[in-house]
């Protein structure tokens, strides 16, 4: 509102009262502009939202080809590399474990057993600093399947 001095036309304002560009930005005119960008934020929203929605249908259409496409071949390729009998690799059985109801014939575990002329100077690899007992001392090592049976 603009005041009038006394001796005044009704057209002219003082220099005290006349109004400022920064004063007028403060009236209906600048809820305007925040309703503006009201508007631009919330169509970025939706926006954003529509965005994700769309990406989260294709991303479930997309699980669902893969799962299409895997039903009943998850172990056809495992089955293929893993599944021949290795040739040419000598095997080693490293833990025995057997359980038995009832009569058994008794199981020769030298059969198992490494090759009788092995010796212990044989298997040993070399030697490693260990820390024991707040020190470090030498230790020998030995291939474990190497070692003589005693």
């Amino acid at each position: 509102m603009v005041r009038r001095s006394t001796g005044q036309t009704k057209g002219s304002t003082t220099r005290k009262n006349a109004a400022s560009p920064a004063r007028r930005s403060g009236g209906k005119r600048g809820g305007r502009a925040k309703r503006r960008g009201y508007r631009w934020s919330t169509r970025l929203l939706a926006l954003t939202f529509l965005l994700s929605l769309i990406s989260g249908i294709y991303l479930l259409y997309l699980d669902n080809l893969v799962r299409v496409k895997f039903d009943g071949k998850r172990w056809s390729v495992p089955a293929r590399v893993y599944g021949r009998p290795l040739e040419g690799i000598p095997l080693r059985v490293l833990n025995l474990r057997v359980s038995v109801i009832g009569r058994r014939p008794k199981l020769d575990l030298a059969l198992l057993a490494p090759a009788a002329d092995g010796t212990v100077e044989a298997a040993r690899l070399g030697s490693r600093r260990v820390w024991v007992d707040g020190a470090w001392h030498d230790t020998e090592v030995y291939e474990r399947l190497a070692l003589p049976v005693d």
